[in-house]
């Protein structure tokens, strides 16, 4: 529908996800690592990482960033600082929040708000 396809164009996300994309791209590419094998870490569709690294998702799911930052060994914070938080929960709302990014990899939120990197533990 072109009306909902405007409105994301003028997202007021957009910023973001051209720092996303950005961000993503720089990580992704000075660890030799292709798009296809961010993709199948990450478990998500090549054509969804494309569409994010090239800026075209304005507002990508927050677990599909954690999944990237797993996949490219990144700190979440790298890469969801980019990510809206409006749509989030307050952190000490998350604590103890488990997502299971892959098989074999589940992350815990801390519930501390800050960008450090121990918000975050994996198991």
């Amino acid at each position: 529908m072109t009306v909902g396809r405007a409105r994301r164009e003028n997202s007021r996300y957009r910023p973001q996800a051209g720092l996303l994309a950005t961000r993503l791209r720089t990580v992704r590419i000075a660890q030799g690592l292709t798009q296809g094998e961010v993709a199948r870490r990450a478990g998500i569709g090549i054509a969804t990482l494309r569409k994010i690294e090239s800026g075209n998702v304005v507002e990508p799911g927050y677990f599909t960033v954690l999944a990237i930052a797993a996949a490219l060994s990144a700190e979440p914070a790298l890469l969801s600082a980019a990510v809206s938080t409006e749509r989030l929960l307050p952190p000490e709302q998350n604590a103890g929040l488990s997502v299971q990014i892959r098989p074999g990899v589940t992350a815990r939120d801390s519930g501390q708000n800050s960008d450090r990197a121990d918000r975050w533990t994996y198991s």
